[in-house]
């Protein structure tokens, strides 16, 4: 094998436990984070970067966002539900002071019913799609 053929793999994995924050207050109440102490949810995300050769390199992704949204403070304005998140990426190298790239992230929400004082309903078939590109040039 040639250095030229020679490919590189990264692999990487995070997982962590969200913090607590707050958005916004209505009536003195805390939304969207829950109450002092419920639980706030978790995350882990696996990502692989394959160096195809100088130029390109080719990016995968695969996470798991866990809702830190209690069911009592879940509301019509802000949905949220676990998360699953796939994405695909590619970088191409212009010259060794200017790259370029590409990249798309489907966001595919989990069904989520929630009965509370301000809700009675079910979220269904919710998703979202993002694709992003970029340039870097260093001086």
């Amino acid at each position: 094998m040639t250095q030229n053929e020679q490919v590189s793999v990264i692999l990487r994995v995070l997982a962590g436990q969200k913090r607590k924050i707050s958005l916004r207050k209505r009536n003195e109440e805390e939304y969207l984070c829950g109450l002092p102490g419920s639980p706030l949810g978790w995350w882990i995300s696996l990502g692989l970067s394959y160096e195809l050769n100088e130029i390109w390199t080719l990016m995968a992704g695969f996470g798991y966002d866990e809702t830190p949204v209690p069911d009592s403070t879940l509301l019509f304005d802000l949905p949220d539900s676990a998360a699953y998140l796939y994405s695909v990426s590619a970088r191409y190298q212009v010259n060794e002071r200017m790259e370029t790239g590409a990249g798309y992230l489907y966001d595919y929400k989990e069904n989520r019913s929630a009965t509370n004082a301000r809700l009675n309903g079910t979220f269904t078939d919710s998703a979202a799609h993002l694709l992003t590109m970029g340039l870097t040039y260093t001086f």
